[in-house]
């Protein structure tokens, strides 16, 4: 960050705080979930209950009458709750509270709570148990935190004591004051803020005696507003990813006491490693102080004074050929070097070399003052008991200064030998060129070194590269196997077990494909993986083509089996019968679908039963083409009989007689059909009706024909006309007589002869 936004107030955060739950639990009896205790003998307060439930566990954080709660399940918090009392402890029995982002506010002034033996999970930007009612006083033992944020206190004391492990997305802890116990050990991690965040003025970092504060962040490690107080007394391992490791705002002071240990790395690319603003870095005789950074400003500023007294045992090193090891902001800062083992030092860009630039042994003392934190600072005022370091030392060149246990040589070679081993100075990786002999030529010089807690650190870190080395031929070792596993797995998709072949085999399915897929997936090798994944694409392709033709071939076996089938009864060859609508278009397009499947076992079972629909249709045909040529002859025979060969005429032909109905008969007969066989044998029927009574007719008039033939004949002599003469008994009442009958005669030709002789009898009668 730019110097002039470091004295920044810390962000602001509007409280609120949603008191959630039933009123009807506000107050507590006194000991009221006592029989529900799954403690068993456990010791507890009389004023104290043992939840199982939300509802009980709020209950109880509201009562008046409870001051200690045990858990006996684990627990989801239902509703955010504000609490009134003075003091109230949590005891987790090992249990999980889950905060499902809401929180337990303490809202009275000088309140004392604690939690104990818990893991907390899922916890808002307030964490459990906050306020920011003044003093209040919360301790965390033996918590393990996962969540937003693990406490905010903006006026109140955080205290952490047995181990207590936080991983939170934002800051981990803000607030006031925090104090790590003697002997407790803190994690403190933070994905996307600060792991400390000290926010309110005058605070305070207290690490206690043989404690432990271990914090990882993305950004700042620990960062303070102005007159912050940071006590170190016991162990602090800070590393950030992309920030700085301590920053302090103005007036703040950091105290690292004796037997104190300090290992700071910061990630920022361009700022400082540690920086107290106007204020003072106090490293005293005994504690341990190393700092390392890689940004073009100092990895050490103070704006006071940076003391580095006798017998401390001090390494700052700016890895930056751009950045200096010390410097000052925002005034002129007075530092004091004190070394009982000498002093070494390397000029920027030259830090990781095994030997110093320069060595100033013995028993050392120098003083001086800074003003700047860039390469372009200016030092002023040079003191040294150091003839060497008075006339040579300038801090704006120097990137990194080693005293007291540091400074020895063989601490400072077997470190810088050490160091070599790294990518960098986050000592997270190894160089590629670290194999087994570099470790072990490094760990020959580290049994070198006498101090043994500089030798402990320093084994620390031959284990840690031995253990990166270790992690690396074994992530080889596994790499080689997955390549082999994977390339085992593609090869087997083609045939041949050879993607040459550029053919799948019948076995390979998806399934298989899925499989040399996982296999490809685990390989970390960015060239053979993609050499075995062009493999295993060309392998999906030919599957997917293959997939795709079986599935146009189904579909073709599909439509065809349903054009089949459609051709029979009931959808069924099995019933040998074509329905009444398959006709020759029918079976020529069912016949087209089964020509377009290629499968010839499923084509042939096809073309058996397109065959029969064709053998049933071809007999179906030739049998309707008889009945048709039947139902032609038996109309052409019945309408021959009619008028104008037409029924409708109503009217028999004058040479239809009982033969022709007969043979017409015959044919209608033929007919199979019945409905055209009806409407035949309709017409035939009204035929034989016109012919039964033309026959009638016919009789009726012969009957009157010879009736009046006789009357008339019966008129003349010897009943003949031809001898023209009448006989004596013929009178007119005899001709009238005949003359009835002849009038009867219908037939006119008939009815003109009689008529004539009639009428010759009328004139002989006349005559006579």
């Amino acid at each position: 960050m730019k110097k002039q936004d470091l004295l920044k107030k810390g962000t602001s955060i509007a409280l609120v705080a949603t008191i959630i739950g039933s009123q009807l639990l506000a107050t507590v009896p006194y000991n009221v979930f006592a029989a529900e205790s799954g403690v068993g003998t456990q010791a507890v307060p009389t004023n104290s209950v043992t939840v199982s439930t939300w509802a009980q566990l709020e209950a109880a954080l509201k009562s008046a009458a409870v001051t200690d709660i045990y858990l006996d399940a684990d627990i989801t918090i239902g509703a955010t709750t504000s609490i009134t009392m003075t003091t109230k402890n949590i005891h987790g029995n090992n249990h999980i509270l889950n905060a499902n982002n809401r929180n337990l506010k303490l809202t009275t002034a000088g309140t004392v709570a604690s939690i104990e033996d818990v893991r907390i999970t899922n916890t808002d930007g307030y964490g459990l148990f906050w306020g920011d009612a003044a003093n209040l006083e919360v301790t965390y033992k033996n918590v393990d935190h996962t969540g937003t944020r693990i406490m905010y206190l903006p006026a109140g004391h955080f205290i952490i004591d047995g181990t207590v492990t936080s991983s939170a997305t934002s800051h981990a802890f803000q607030g006031k004051d925090l104090t790590i116990k003697d002997n407790a050990t803190a994690n403190i991690n933070s994905t996307g803020g600060y792991s400390i965040y000290l926010q309110t003025k005058s605070g305070s970092l207290n690490v206690g005696n043989n404690a432990t504060l271990k914090a990882r962040s993305y950004n700042v490690s620990i960062y303070g507003a102005g007159d912050i107080t940071l006590i170190n007394q016991g162990n602090m391992d800070l590393k950030s990813d992309v920030g700085q490791s301590i920053i302090l705002s103005t007036g703040s002071s950091m105290h690292f006491q004796p037997g104190s240990v300090l290992k700071a790395i910061s990630g920022h690319a361009s700022q400082e490693g540690l920086l107290a603003a106007d204020g003072n870095i106090y490293v005293e005789a005994g504690a341990t102080f190393e700092v390392e950074s890689k940004g073009t400003e100092a990895s050490v500023i103070a704006g006071g004074m940076i003391k580095l007294a006798q017998g401390s045992n001090f390494s700052i090193t700016n890895f930056n050929s751009g950045g200096s090891a010390l410097g000052a902001y925002s005034k002129a800062t007075d530092v004091i070097l004190q070394s009982s083992q000498g002093v070494s030092t390397w000029d920027r860009g030259t830090v990781m070399n095994p030997t110093p630039t320069a060595t100033y042994p013995g028993v050392f003392n120098a003083q001086f003052t800074l003003s700047g934190y860039s390469t372009s600072m200016t030092q002023t005022n040079l003191t040294s008991n150091n003839l060497n370091f008075l006339t040579a030392y300038k801090t704006g060149p120097t990137g990194k200064i080693v005293g007291g246990s540091f400074a020895s040589n063989e601490q400072d070679v077997a470190k810088t030998a050490v160091d070599a081993l790294f990518t960098d100075s986050t000592k997270t990786g190894i160089k590629t060129t670290t194999d087994q002999a570099a470790i072990d030529a490094a760990k020959d010089l580290v049994n070198k070194v006498s101090d043994p807690t500089v030798k402990a650190d320093l084994q620390k870190d031959i284990d840690k590269a031995q253990s990166l080395l270790d992690a690396k031929n074994a992530a080889a070792a596994a790499e080689k196997a997955k390549q082999d596993a994977a390339l085992k797995a593609v090869n087997e998709l083609f045939n041949n077990n050879t993607p040459a072949t550029d053919a799948i085999k019948g076995t390979t399915d998806q399934a298989a494909i899925d499989a040399a897929k996982a296999l490809v997936n685990a390989v970390t090798d960015p060239t053979k993986k993609a050499e075995l994944q062009k493999d295993l694409n060309r392998a999906q392709e030919l599957l997917d083509a293959k997939n795709a033709a079986a599935a146009t071939e189904k579909a073709k076996q599909d439509a065809a089996l349903k054009a089949v089938n459609e051709l029979f009864n009931n959808n069924t060859p099995a019933t040998d019968a074509i329905k009444g609508t398959t006709d020759q278009a029918a079976i020529d397009a069912a016949k087209a679908l089964v020509n377009a499947v290629t499968d010839p076992t499923k084509k042939a079972e096809l073309q058996k039963d397109l065959d029969r629909a064709q053998e049933l249709l071809d007999a179906k045909n030739a049998a309707a083409a008889t009945e048709k040529a039947k139902q032609d002859a038996a109309l052409k025979a019945v309408n021959e009989l009619f008028n104008n060969n037409t029924p409708t005429t109503d009217a028999i032909k004058g040479t239809t007689d009982q033969a022709a109905i007969d043979a017409a008969k015959a044919l209608v007969n033929a007919v199979t059909d019945p409905t055209k066989k009806a409407e035949l044998q309709k017409d035939l029927n009204r035929a034989q009706e016109l012919l039964d009574a033309k026959n009638a007719a016919a009789a009726t008039e012969k009957a009157k024909q010879d009736a009046a033939l006789k009357a008339v004949n019966e008129l003349f002599n010897n009943n003949t006309p031809a001898t023209d003469a009448i006989k004596g008994t013929t009178d007119q009442a005899a001709i009238d007589a005949a003359k009835a009958l002849v009038n009867a005669v219908t037939d006119p030709t008939k009815k003109a002869e009689l008529q004539k002789d009639l009428d010759r009898a009328q004139e002989l009668l006349d005559a006579k």
